[in-house]
């Protein structure tokens, strides 16, 4: 049985996030070298905080929702 809100889910191809994901960080990497070359480092700067800052409130947000901590390493038995 499923409830309202797993009904509006729309599954999206995997694939499709792959390449979308994939040209949007081509186009992020070529604006902070276009930004670099013209001298600019306080754009690249900038974008560089925020993925770091995005990547540390994503792992906190997985933590409290999985209630484990996450492991980066394969797990062995």
């Amino acid at each position: 049985m499923t409830n309202c809100a797993s009904a509006r889910v729309t599954i999206m191809n995997q694939t499709l996030i792959l390449v979308l994901g994939t040209i949007a960080w081509t186009f992020a990497a070529v604006d902070a070298a276009v930004h670099l070359v013209d001298g600019d480092m306080l754009v690249p700067a900038g974008m560089a905080a925020i993925l770091v800052a995005w990547v540390a409130i994503r792992r906190q947000w997985l933590r409290t929702q999985l209630g484990a901590p996450i492991r980066i390493e394969a797990e062995t038995r």
